[in-house]
């Protein structure tokens, strides 16, 4: 483990051991968490995701202000992303572009439109060969559950992929929990998939700095295909909120590092 992944762990703990003295935060969600079904990120929910399926894009309407977020990860290759969004009190839109610096890489532009009401919120998003919706029941509560459905459809037949996302998002105010699993279904019945990608994640408050640990793996490995990071491993996230922008850095989460800044206006 190089320095770089020292840090977060580090800060982890230093979060963990002051948590209980931390505010109440009832505002927006800057980290990610998890696999963003149950508890989404208030902004950048388009570029980055973990897991099989995509972050709900119900949580779109929470964009409350207008914000503008740029991206950048890196995996022996690197890429940059944009995204931006508006909504009001029940509704919300995003549009995403990003792109790799790789051979026969192109650029993917995504979009989201969500609406909210009393118990659940409602998002549909799209991109090319790619579309789904979620939702998201008692999204302002402390217990809130997530679902998300997915169709990938590239060129070609029989060759579709259908991912179900699940979760559950426990929200306490200075630290929030989160378990979520996707689940990939195969249109080409000669492909058995019947491994479920699960991920528990903690996500902790202190004053303008938040900090998530999280823990990836895939379950019921019957055909023994998991690699030794598929049979579990860690990754990161730690965030400084200074009220009209805020950085996060992601460890093994959007490939080995990944950073997201977002301004409001």
């Amino acid at each position: 483990m190089n320095i770089l992944k020292k840090i977060p762990l580090i800060l982890f703990i230093l979060v963990l051991t002051n948590f209980v003295f931390a505010a109440n935060r009832g505002g927006a969600r800057l980290l990610a968490i998890s696999q963003g079904t149950s508890l989404p990120t208030t902004y950048s929910l388009l570029n980055f995701s973990g897991g099989w399926s995509f972050v709900n894009p119900a949580g779109v309407v929470n964009y409350n202000n207008p914000a503008l977020s740029l991206q950048y990860d890196q995996n022996g290759n690197s890429g940059i992303g944009l995204e931006i969004g508006v909504g009001g009190s029940w509704w919300g839109v995003a549009g995403g572009y990003s792109t790799r610096n790789c051979t026969g890489c192109n650029g993917t532009a995504r979009v989201a439109l969500g609406f909210g009401f009393s118990s659940v919120d409602i998002g549909f998003r799209f991109e090319n060969e790619l579309s789904g919706v979620g939702l998201l029941f008692n999204p302002q509560g402390t217990h809130r559950w997530g679902l998300t459905a997915q169709l990938n459809d590239p060129a070609g037949s029989n060759n579709n992929i259908s991912t179900l996302g699940f979760g559950y998002g426990y929200v306490a105010g200075s630290w929030e929990f989160a378990l979520d699993a996707s689940k990939r279904i195969y249109e080409d019945q000669a492909t058995t998939e019947n491994r479920l990608y699960v991920s528990p994640g903690v996500l902790f408050y202190i004053s303008s700095v938040s900090l998530s640990l999280n823990y990836e793996t895939l379950l019921n490995d019957t055909a023994n295909q998991n690699t030794s990071t598929e049979n579990g491993s860690f990754w990161f996230g730690f965030n400084i909120d200074k009220n009209s922008w805020n950085l996060s850095v992601y460890i093994d989460y959007q490939n080995e590092i990944a950073l997201d800044f977002t301004t409001l206006f």
